[in-house]
């Protein structure tokens, strides 16, 4: 099935390139792993400084099935921030929109 990625104007201009590239990744893995994925995959976003380093968190969350992870990654810019990837199933595709919280 073809999968169509989407993001705002938002999530393009305030969220790292870098961060970008790891929620979607966490996404494909979740979806190569995870047989039924919920329509709303949710994913809060903290900062840990530890050793001088910054390290971005990402808890990665979805209520139906119940789903819970926590990511940690070494990061020059770290965000703290709420986004939601929204999932739109049609016959022959999957459409797939990373926003903001607050853009919902």
């Amino acid at each position: 099935m073809k999968i169509q990625r989407y993001m705002t104007k938002g999530i393009q201009e305030n969220l790292p390139i870098q961060l970008q590239f790891a929620l979607w990744e966490l996404q494909m893995n979740l979806r190569a792993t995870e047989k039924d994925i919920d329509y709303l995959q949710v994913y809060r976003l903290s900062t840990i400084v530890k050793d001088s380093k910054t390290f971005q968190v990402i808890h990665h969350e979805a209520e139906k099935p119940k789903y819970s992870a926590v990511y940690c990654l070494e990061a020059e810019i770290s965000v703290k921030d709420k986004i939601y990837i929204i999932t739109d199933n049609y016959e022959d595709s999957l459409v797939e929109t990373m926003l903001f919280a607050s853009e919902y």
